[in-house]
């Protein structure tokens, strides 16, 4: 956003299964800071989505922004509490960094 100048993570969740997820779960997005956002506080965001269709799509992003020159180590954990049964339980974390020329 801002012309590259500043970024924010965007939180993208989709039932790739073939069954509804039935109710309500929680998402978790963590992140910190290094480089010259060493000193930013730690995100710690938490929502609740659902129920999910199959194929069916959610969106959130972090709250706030960051400069394109510091960099955060984000993870995002779905299903936090393992609320919902699935097939593959191996799918429900994922890693990335981004800023700092990532």
């Amino acid at each position: 956003m801002s012309n590259g100048l500043k970024y924010r993570a965007k939180v993208q969740i989709t039932n790739i299964g073939n069954l509804s997820t039935q109710r309500q779960f929680f998402v978790l997005l963590k992140g910190s800071g290094s480089g010259l956002a060493f000193a930013a506080l730690p995100i710690l965001k938490r929502e609740r989505i659902g129920p999910l269709a199959p194929g069916q799509r959610f969106t959130f992003y972090e709250s706030g922004d960051h400069l394109g020159t510091s960099t955060f180590h984000y993870g995002v954990l779905v299903d936090q509490l393992e609320e919902i049964r699935e097939s593959n339980e191996n799918n429900n974390y994922k890693g990335e960094t981004m800023g700092g020329g990532h």
